[in-house]
């Protein structure tokens, strides 16, 4: 036992947790199995930009801030991705691979199947989108 200043008191003992660091795949599996939230079905949208969102009692989501929301149970708006992103463990190359296919830039693979994911394939490939 060490002495702490004039007590015997025991000093803290630090827990340290193993950081998990997120995937693009774990993105994906939550956004497949999540079906409804609040009694309410989760219904994902290609906006006029083709861009992947879902909107859940008036809030929009895209990808990582749904998986953020399912994660944490907070809020937060898209165009503060990177700030979920932190919070839930996912490394920031992650975030911007994962937020740019969502919204059409680069990563055609990945876009792909964040569209499979969220059952927006069909649509996609109405819309002209060459997959």
């Amino acid at each position: 036992m060490k002495r702490v200043g004039r007590t015997n008191l025991k000093p803290k003992e630090v827990i340290r947790r193993a950081k998990v660091t997120v995937t693009s795949r774990d993105i994906l599996k939550i956004l497949e199995k999540t079906k409804t939230i609040r009694d309410r079905k989760v219904k994902w949208v290609l906006d006029a930009y083709h861009a992947i969102k879902t909107t859940i009692c008036r809030r929009e989501f895209c990808p990582v801030t749904f998986y953020g929301y399912i994660k944490t149970g907070k809020f937060v708006k898209i165009t503060d991705v990177h700030l979920i992103a932190k919070r839930c463990g996912i490394p920031s190359r992650v975030c911007d691979e994962v937020t740019n296919a969502a919204d059409q830039i680069n990563f055609p693979a990945l876009r792909k199947k964040l569209l499979k994911a969220t059952g927006l394939l069909e649509q996609a490939r109405k819309n002209g989108e060459k997959i």
